[in-house]
């Protein structure tokens, strides 16, 4: 505003300066019509001079809305940016905890949940019944950090034992449950369709190292029985803790077995 006062200052001089030289020369100009001309050049100065400051007015708003502006972006980057990062020390951390978690969880229990540690090896007793090769399905759809689960292969007689005890307790002791025969599958079969090859351990471990069939088994009865159950007919033969030769169609428990976490 003082600007502007000044402009006018300045330019009524000068205007009112000029313009009473020149109106001195013009012939017969009347008092009162030089006047009406200074105070009509005086009103355009003037209306000049605020159309100019108006527009100076507007170009520094405009300016000054670009800058604050421009700052408020900044600022939002930079909150923005301060989000980030801290989704992802939040990501990082818990990335940190859960894997604490696994080396406390592996180091006091090496086996997945619900499975049991023997020799270096998890198990776990599965109470439904159903065919051999739906009970191998079934046990690759377990998994430990070192890899998948299988039927359980059986190399020694502590492990096959174990094995035994581990379906004998699932299974509810003595009881028979109605059936004429009873046991759990593990990974012992034939792989030919007809049933009379040698039988190897479904996880490709060595099958010659132990076995543990009843007398005069494996018979293939019917040329049709190529997979390996526990067999349990009484309390009797939990001494056995003996395995017998059926066909892969009937409906047993199963026991499976994968490597440890660590």
């Amino acid at each position: 505003m003082k600007e502007l006062t000044l402009l006018f200052i300045v330019g009524l001089t000068m205007v009112s300066a000029a313009s009473l030289k020149s109106l001195d020369t013009e012939p017969g100009m009347q008092a009162e019509d030089k006047k009406a001309v200074l105070k009509m050049m005086l009103k355009s100065l003037i209306q000049n001079a605020l159309e100019d400051d108006a527009k100076d007015r507007e170009v520094e708003m405009q300016a000054e809305e670009k800058e604050m502006q421009a700052n408020d972006d900044t600022e939002m980057e930079r909150e923005m940016e301060a989000e980030r990062e801290e989704k992802e020390m939040d990501e990082m951390q818990a990335q940190e905890i859960a894997a604490r978690d696994m080396e406390l969880e592996n180091a006091v229990d090496p086996c997945p949940t619900y499975w049991v540690h023997f020799q270096g090896s998890c198990y776990r007793y599965f109470g439904d019944r159903v065919t051999w090769e739906v009970a191998r399905e079934s046990c690759k759809d377990h998994y430990s950090i070192s890899g998948q689960a299988e039927l359980a292969s059986i190399h020694s007689q502590q492990e096959n034992s174990f094995a035994y005890d581990l379906f004998l307790s699932a299974a509810g002791g003595s009881s028979l449950a109605g059936h004429t025969y009873y046991g759990a599958w593990i990974g012992f079969f034939q792989p030919t369709a007809s049933s009379t090859g040698p039988f190897q351990w479904s996880d490709g471990t060595s099958a010659s190292d132990f076995d543990s069939w009843l007398p005069r088994q494996p018979d293939n009865a019917g040329n049709n029985e190529g997979c390996t159950h526990f067999w349990r007919r009484n309390a009797g033969d939990d001494t056995l803790q003996s395995w017998n030769d059926a066909p892969c169609t009937l409906d047993f428990p199963y026991i499976c077995k994968v490597a440890p976490n660590n």
